[in-house]
């Protein structure tokens, strides 16, 4: 990507053609400020490398957000939607000129520490020719003790973490973009509730903010707030000004009732713009997939022939449990075959290590869905499922760890007669270039989704079923 010093075009290098966007007036005086100049040589200097592939997403992101658009970009693993927004945001902090406006903070919410700290990594490595940060990124999570000294550009943070600081002054005043990195686990479960209540507090802001630049209608948004019937600040729908842009993330975003994470963004978001990857929810083309049918006195010879397939390259196994991942490990080391484990009941620094090491040299490694999302491991060439993952969601991301950046990748997924109309449903997706959106749920596993189907009639044909 090139950003010119002396015309306001921001060129994208995509995968297919160079696309040419006008930007901003605002953010045309490049040559004042170094910074920017430097961040134009930064990224000049990161799209030369010959192993990063910049993908049409990445590019048909960047648009929307430097207008400052909501924007919910939803796209499979591996298709450069951290960069998708990292870029556009370093952009607007670097094109900043007044002081005022320099006290700007984006936000960057992950759902746990090392998706935290890998967000920090990639923030950081866009530096200047003498190797220092463009900007202060800092993290807000479990391992750091304390406010950051220094006030930052960027925060990356847990919502937890973050709902422990909000008592710092003006710090939800100075967030103008917010980011929701894995923004379908966020909107579910244990996080709906803590991102809700932020959301709420930053449009509350808003409102406030805008309540106070347009004192000729103070009166009138203060007498709507206060109708009876109405009993608090969420119940209004007035229009009022805008002055925080919301940003969300996501590999899997079902949107198939109002409930899933998709059904929820339009309702919170709904004028939002919606960016989607050619293959979200769908069978990736550069992916060969092979089902092998296993027993219980086959599934370790299977097992070790798949690891043994591609012992010299990157391999991650994949098990759905803490139990299972311990002894595929036993199995493998005695086998011979050296192996990192990866699950939550290892400590976090034990994680950090094994997945540094598994990242710089490579290797087989075992773990469970701890490891399948959001996490980037370069050029993994073969991921094998000894258990296959118990939903569509979890399948989905277990897959994309490799086939990543335009690479070409293998998957073996192993089952046994229990799971067998969950692959079925899975390879008739894949035959058919369908997304698999109506399997998804957080609560019930594709089995049981299935089984709903077929009292419906929707069964697949038994000749699907068992081709292997």
């Amino acid at each position: 990507m090139i950003l010119h010093r002396s015309i306001p075009i921001l060129k994208i290098r995509s995968t297919s053609k160079l696309l040419v966007l006008q930007l901003p007036d605002s953010c045309c005086k490049f040559n004042q400020n170094h910074r920017v100049r430097a961040f134009s040589a930064a990224v000049d200097t990161f799209f030369a490398d010959q192993t990063v592939s910049w993908s049409s997403l990445g590019a048909a992101s960047i648009p929307p957000i430097l207008a400052g658009n909501d924007v919910v970009v939803a796209a499979e693993t591996g298709s450069g939607k951290t960069h998708g927004y990292l870029v556009p945001l370093f952009h607007k902090h670097l094109c900043t000129t007044t002081t005022e406006n320099d006290e700007d903070i984006s936000l960057v919410l992950c759902p746990n520490v090392m998706l935290c700290e890998q967000v920090v990594r990639m923030a950081t490595s866009i530096c200047n020719q003498n190797g220092q940060p463009l900007l202060r990124v800092a993290t807000v999570c479990g391992r750091q003790q304390g406010w950051p000294f220094n006030k930052p550009n960027i925060i990356v943070s847990t919502p937890a973490a973050l709902l422990n600081y909000l008592h710092y002054a003006d710090l939800i005043r100075d967030v103008k973009h917010v980011v929701f990195d894995e923004a379908d686990m966020l909107l579910c479960g244990s996080f709906q509730n803590q991102v809700i209540r932020l959301i709420n507090m930053f449009r509350f802001d808003e409102k406030l903010l805008s309540r106070a630049k347009n004192s000729t209608q103070s009166h009138t948004l203060q007498q709507t707030v206060d109708e009876p019937n109405k009993r608090d600040w969420k119940r209004t729908r007035e229009i009022y000004e805008r002055t925080k842009q919301y940003i969300f993330v996501a590999a899997t975003l079902p949107d198939n009732g109002k409930r899933t994470a998709g059904g929820e963004l339009k309702r919170l978001f709904p004028d939002a713009t919606w960016v989607s990857g050619h293959y979200l929810h769908r069978h990736n083309p550069r992916l060969q997939q092979k089902w092998i049918e296993v027993t219980i006195d086959t599934q370790v010879d299977v097992l070790i022939d798949a690891v043994n397939h591609t012992s010299d390259t990157p391999t991650m196994v994949f098990a759905n449990t803490v139990e299972a991942v311990e002894a595929i490990a036993k199995v493998l080391l005695g086998a011979g075959i050296e192996c990192y484990c990866y699950h939550s009941d290892s400590s976090l620094e034990a994680r950090s290590r094994n997945l540094f090491d598994f990242q710089q040299k490579g290797g087989i490694f075992v773990c469970t869905d701890a490891a399948a999302r959001g996490i980037d491991i370069p050029n993994v060439s073969h991921v094998i499922q000894a258990e296959f993952a118990t939903s569509a969601v979890d399948f989905l991301h277990r897959v994309g760890r490799t086939a990543r950046a335009g690479q070409p990748g293998l998957v073996t997924s192993m089952y046994n007669e229990t799971n067998r109309d969950l692959v079925a449903a899975v390879r008739q997706a894949g035959k058919l270039c369908q997304p698999v959106e109506k399997a998804f749920s957080r609560k019930r596993s594709f089995r049981k989704k299935l089984k709903k189907q077929g009292a419906r009639g929707e069964a697949l044909n038994v000749q699907d079923r068992i081709a292997v």
